[in-house]
């Protein structure tokens, strides 16, 4: 549907940080879910017994994630309602995992994968970012306005009192001190998206 990871190239789509986020939240959500099956499994029978007290608790849950599917086939899913219930719902999870199980890790490989993969994807949702605001920033400078702005901040800055900090081409400065920068810095988030595949 947003062609991920391949729009993070480049980012011209203002709701593509925010679904990186959702997505981040739904793979922490999911995480916790399988965290929560495994010490259900793997642990002593009370623990069982009073992990499964929590179905009931979070019933609630499970209706809501319902109405999410339905809005997603009613294109009428929002990527901010989403990530704010999710935000709750996982805090909420965290807390019933650390209050009810008993202090043996039951849960590691889960936790180590769930580690792993929100660190895939905060790398998305810092591309999704950078690049966002970096297209922003290149779509002011195409506009002929901003450009003509730029360029009295030129004629004011080649006056005799500026001659020490004399700017040849504002366009210029731009891309050595804004556009080379970040363009490093999605390369390197790339760099190291790629080795975590």
């Amino acid at each position: 549907m947003h062609n991920l990871p391949d729009a993070l190239i480049e980012v011209t789509n203002d709701r593509l940080p925010g679904i990186c986020e959702v997505r981040g939240l739904i793979t922490v959500f999911s995480n916790l879910l399988q965290r929560l099956a495994s010490s259900m499994s793997r642990g002593p029978p009370q623990e069982f017994l009073a992990l499964s007290r929590l179905h009931s608790e979070f019933s609630h849950i499970e209706e809501k994630m319902d109405q999410w599917f339905d809005s997603i086939r009613r294109n009428e899913f929002s990527e901010r309602d989403c990530s704010l219930e999710l935000v709750g719902y996982v805090a909420e999870l965290e807390h019933a995992l650390g209050s009810i199980t008993s202090g043996v890790d039951l849960d590691t490989a889960e936790r180590q994968l769930g580690l792993a993969l929100a660190f895939d994807y905060e790398l998305d949702n810092f591309a999704a970012s950078v690049g966002l605001a970096r297209h922003g920033i290149m779509e002011m400078i195409q506009d002929p306005g901003k450009a003509d702005d730029l360029t009295d901040r030129k004629r004011c800055i080649d006056s005799p009192r500026f001659a020490d900090s004399l700017v040849q081409d504002p366009i210029a400065d731009l891309e050595r001190e804004i556009f080379e920068p970040v363009q490093r810095i999605l390369n390197q988030v790339r760099a190291v998206k790629l080795n975590s595949m």
